[in-house]
């Protein structure tokens, strides 16, 4: 069973990894309108930016090429994916979907372009079984565990799995050389399933959505659909959240995200479509840009982290309102004396949370109590728009004793700013405003309702040089790779709250694709090494510099 597993998933990542989602016209036809994920792989794209052939000089390829408990079949189709029979040049797709009752059906499907090696590659799987014919459709059983089902065209391959309870879990063993065993479903519903897919009418399928439409059709390689109203309706607590109305927030509501992989950094967009009701009130209350003005006053040149949100505060008033929690809200603020109106009244909406200065010492713990040394500032910064009310708030807060200068947490304000830290001096400084502190990241959130950015290098850096040296070559290849990271709300467009990321890679000439390979590639090869010392009962003395750790660690083949 376990090497059925480890065969059928391997070939499965292969078909994934050479193919392509473009299908024009056909986009979503054998997907149902109600799946709650929907994700897609532009392979024709990707290889054209990591070709296979390069894969092939990794040492991971050649590792597994070298495995001796790897059929010869599947070798083959390691080494040269076109002889699987599955079309390079059409698309792929993998999605999930409810079943008829405590299980879901978990399913890929991709082009045929060469019917007898696609056949071919399933008997592969399970020699055992042979290839039925149904309804104009080719069927065959995988050690009665998954269903393939094809035409000349298209394939599908179906898992029914049953969703486990806890006590299920909890029975598995508490042994972590061994894996949970697989609540495999109904092979029967998984057929059904998989042949029904085949004559899913446009209605029902995700080929009348043109959200998803144009999800596909732009230019990028990963594509991830959402229905979040999907994924909450599989949740055992919908009916609640429909008592209290919060099924307000998710009605209708789909989400789209475009990931590309480009020279020097990995950028995606997304789009969230809300129900009408969510889309009035959003335009309605439209919120303020972020200013670089205000980021620049942050008293560090040297941050690690922003995050910074502008909103109408009138906006979590109506949104309360149509889920009918005003009226809870409204009745816990009255035991501190409150009011909803106090709450909504007394912030401006323009939220600010820095995170700068970070000196961590990682090196390898003595005993078992040991913790790492973390020294930072982090700063928190509301605007205020009705002093009376915040007051009101403040008051509120102390009187629970939730903020106190004994417990390490500072905070000051003035007539338009609050300002809460680790470091009184450094809220101080923040309220001050005489700094300007002019940094480029700034410029990538500024002009933005909302905006993250974190410093990953700067992260990485702060980190003291671990005494292991597997860790220590991990964490000089990890600093020489990636850079930074930031993420914008973009504002609304084609009726779709729109936005982006980026993330970002200290090489900017070389495609990121390529980069992450490499990446991963040279992790493998220093856990391989790790592995291989620790079977020689080698000990990882502490490096004096970077040279040094690389030429501490052997070569892979161990000259």
């Amino acid at each position: 069973m376990r090497n059925f597993l480890k065969i059928f998933i391997a070939a499965i990542a292969i078909s994934f990894l050479v193919s392509s989602c473009k299908n024009k016209g056909g986009a979503g036809s054998m997907i149902p309108s109600d799946a709650p994920m929907v994700f897609y792989a532009n392979t024709k794209s990707l290889l054209e930016k990591y070709p296979y052939d390069e894969f092939k000089n990794e040492q991971l390829f050649k590792d597994i090429k070298a495995d001796s408990t790897l059929p010869e079949w599947a070798k083959i189709i390691f080494n040269d994916p076109k002889t699987s029979g599955i079309d390079l040049d059409k698309g792929i797709t993998f999605f999930f979907a409810k079943g008829t009752s405590n299980n879901f059906n978990f399913v890929l499907e991709g082009s045929v372009k060469d019917a007898s090696n696609f056949e071919k590659l399933n008997k592969n799987l399970d020699s055992s079984q042979s290839v039925s014919d149904e309804k104009g459709l080719k069927t065959f059983s995988i050690h009665n565990k998954a269903i393939a089902v094809w035409n000349g065209n298209n394939f599908v391959y179906v898992f029914n799995l049953n969703s486990p309870s806890i006590g299920e879990f909890e029975n598995q063993g508490t042994d972590s050389t061994t894996m949970p065993s697989i609540p495999f479903g109904d092979l029967n519903e998984s057929k059904s399933y998989a042949i029904k897919l085949f004559s899913l009418k446009k209605d029902s399928s995700l080929a009348k959505d043109k959200r998803f439409n144009d999800l596909i059709t732009e230019k990028g390689d990963l594509k991830i659909w959402t229905n979040t109203e999907g994924i909450m309706n599989l949740s055992p607590t919908m009916g609640m959240m429909s008592m209290l109305k919060l099924d307000a927030l998710t009605k209708d509501n789909r989400s789209a995200t475009n990931i590309s992989f480009e020279n020097g950094s990995i950028q995606g967009t997304s789009k969230t479509y809300y129900n009408k009701e969510l889309m009035d009130l959003f335009k309605k209350y439209k919120p303020d840009d972020i200013k670089t003005d205000e980021l620049s006053k942050i008293p560090s040149g040297d941050i690690t982290g922003v995050a910074a949100i502008n909103f109408k505060p009138e906006l979590l008033s109506e949104i309360l309102k149509i889920t009918g929690l005003d009226g809870m809200v409204n009745m816990g603020a009255s035991q501190l004396g409150l009011t909803l109106d106090d709450l909504i009244g007394a912030i401006d909406g323009h939220i600010l949370f820095s995170f700068s200065d970070l000196k961590a010492s990682f090196n390898a713990p003595q005993n078992i109590d040991s913790k790492p040394d973390i020294n930072f500032n982090f700063l928190f910064k509301t605007g205020i728009r009705d002093q009376a009310k915040f007051k009101k708030i403040i008051d509120a807060i102390n009187k629970l004793n939730g903020i106190t200068n004994s417990s390490g947490i500072y905070y000051n304000s003035n007539d338009k700013t609050f300002a809460l830290s680790n470091h009184k001096e450094f809220a101080n400084s923040f309220l001050d405003g005489k700094q300007n502190n002019k940094a480029d990241w700034m410029n990538k959130i500024s002009g933005h309702s909302g905006g993250v950015y974190i410093n990953i290098n700067k992260i990485l850096s702060s980190v003291n040089t671990p005494s292991d040296s597997i860790a220590s070559a991990i964490l000089q290849k990890s600093k020489a790779v990636w850079n930074d990271a930031f993420a914008t709300a973009n504002g609304i467009s084609d009726n779709a709250i729109t936005g982006s990321f980026t993330v970002t890679f200290m090489d900017k000439n070389t495609n990121s694709l390529k980069i992450l390979n490499s990446y991963i590639d040279q992790l493998y090869q220093l856990e391989k090494i790790r592995k291989q010392k620790e079977k020689a009962g080698i000990t990882f003395a502490p490096p004096s510099d970077s040279t040094a750790i690389d030429n501490a660690i052997p070569a892979p083949d161990g000259k």
